[in-house]
């Protein structure tokens, strides 16, 4: 599959890794996802992987990968899989740019991203959060705003008066290798965004986005 013409949108597959030979490193690997070598890393949703390694690496041998959203997906480790982190970003001089993931599910596994970047300056990054349903008449305008007030997400409630916004809860990034007890590990910085306040009209809510999550008006 190519991505450098234009946006794709991945939905509803199923995925079996077998790697024969695990773990996935960089000279040998099986993935579901393989991204790189585009800004329009894709929109990939409703997909089901079951994998013995990491099925997804974003940003990679291939070349730097970016504008991915990873949302909606289930991911199961396979029975008698070694534990394994699901995401992959970054290799070399190529990070990883505005990477989303949205209310996934994870089954004998747990959400964990590791960064492959090891060159002083070249950061991966990515985005964690999850689904906000408003309920509200319909037509109603809805107005998401930020910790610092900023508009994250409008628009209008549909015809059964459901408006959906994905946004984050906090936003991370790679900071260069360390050396800790003789090992060198990439150091992760996140910053938590989980506070919002929808307005509906002149009535106003907050929310701390840490889960899927529906607000009633």
């Amino acid at each position: 599959m190519s991505v450098g013409g234009d946006q794709n949108f991945i939905h509803d597959n199923e995925f079996t890794i077998d790697q024969q030979a695990p773990p996935n490193d960089e000279k040998h690997g099986a993935y579901a996802f393989y991204i790189g070598g585009s800004d329009h890393g894709g929109v990939y949703t409703g997909n089901v992987v079951t994998s013995n390694v990491t099925p997804v690496w974003i940003s990679n041998m291939y070349g730097p990968g970016s504008n991915v959203v990873i949302r909606g997906n289930t991911f199961r480790k396979a029975e008698g899989a070694e534990p394994f982190v699901p995401f992959k970003l970054g290799w070399y001089k190529n990070p990883a740019r505005n990477v989303a993931f949205y209310s996934n599910r994870f089954e004998g596994i747990e959400f964990g991203v590791a960064i492959n970047d090891y060159t002083t300056g070249f950061v991966s990054d990515y985005k964690v959060g999850w689904t906000l349903r408003v309920k509200a008449a319909a037509g109603a305008k809805v107005v998401v705003l930020d910790r610092d007030g900023a508009e994250a997400a409008a628009g209008q409630a549909d015809a059964t008066g459901l408006f959906i916004a994905y946004l984050p809860q906090y936003l991370a990034a790679g900071k260069g290798q360390v050396v800790e007890a003789g090992k060198r590990v990439v150091k992760i910085e996140r910053t938590d965004v989980s506070a919002y306040r929808i307005r509906v009209g002149d009535r106003e809510k907050p929310v701390t986005l840490r889960q899927d999550t529906e607000v009633a008006f």
